[in-house]
């Protein structure tokens, strides 16, 4: 099925998990749902159902006439979350134990292995810094009338707005 056969509220709800993914909503953050429905230009009726499968995934809470939160990803919510994956993935290794299939070991191992050795090189190599970033930032701050170090144009003004 494509986008444009699957229901508006499934499109809603996929606009809202992208949205979500990449930090437009941010966590612990409150949005009344005609302002959500605005950020995502969706109906409000489309938002609603959105909002309750997400609800119903614990991605936000739903506050009756008054709009919805998003759950904080904060270190008490992220310990919670590792304690249950500890706790399944315990059950999952008992259960693989307990049948007489042989156990993925080795796999394991060099999935995690490579894994290991990804996150210890981007952790030596600093990260690159893009010209476009500072350019990006630079052009921010002129664009608002700001003399900024990285940026030799004069415009009469300072950071702090003064002339």
């Amino acid at each position: 099925m494509d986008e444009m056969q699957k229901p508006l509220a499934d499109q809603a709800f996929d606009a809202l998990l992208s949205a979500l993914r990449s930090g437009a909503l941010e966590a612990g953050a409150f949005f009344s749902m005609p302002e959500l429905s605005r950020r995502l230009d969706y109906p409000i009726a489309a938002i609603r159902e959105a909002t309750k499968l997400a609800e119903a995934r614990a991605l936000l809470s739903i506050r009756p006439k008054r709009g919805i939160t998003v759950m904080d990803a904060g270190p008490r919510t992220t310990r919670t979350c590792m304690d249950m994956r500890s706790a399944l993935e315990r059950e999952g290794a008992r259960r693989i134990l307990l049948t007489e299939a042989p156990f993925p070991a080795e796999g394991l191992r060099r999935t995690h292995e490579d894994l290991l050795a990804r996150a210890r090189a981007a952790i030596r190599r600093p990260p690159a810094r893009s010209p476009s970033a500072s350019t990006s930032a630079c052009t921010t701050r002129c664009q608002r009338g700001w003399t900024t170090p990285t940026c030799k144009r004069p415009t009469g003004r300072t950071a702090t707005g003064s002339r």
